[in-house]
């Protein structure tokens, strides 16, 4: 049975690697209208691009307070010496001094 199990794996890479290229397929046309993106998109050289830090028509509202990424959907979870921020998530309270 792990033979049989073995031998379907290149066949189940091979699906794999195919829905996700569909799925960046359609993710670069997510046009709702004719010439105009859908919500938490914005259209950047042409392409429909997910917003980053930001949601809403046309990415123009910034992520609500602990939240971050892609169309906000992500959530900081930030130690007390770290802050949220709106595109990559927890980042440190600390800067390097001059020496």
């Amino acid at each position: 049975m792990l033979m049989d199990m073995m031998s379907l794996y290149p066949l189940y890479t091979f699906s794999c690697l195919i829905l996700l290229m569909r799925s960046i397929e359609l993710s670069k046309t997510k046009k709702c209208e004719e010439n105009k993106c859908c919500p938490d998109y914005r259209e950047i050289n042409g392409t429909c691009s997910e917003c980053i830090g930001f949601y809403a028509e046309n990415c123009s509202t910034p992520c609500p307070p602990n939240f971050f990424g892609p169309r906000c959907r992500k959530v900081c979870n930030c130690s007390e010496n770290e802050t949220c921020n709106q595109f990559v998530g927890c980042i440190s309270n600390f800067t390097c001094g001059k020496i």
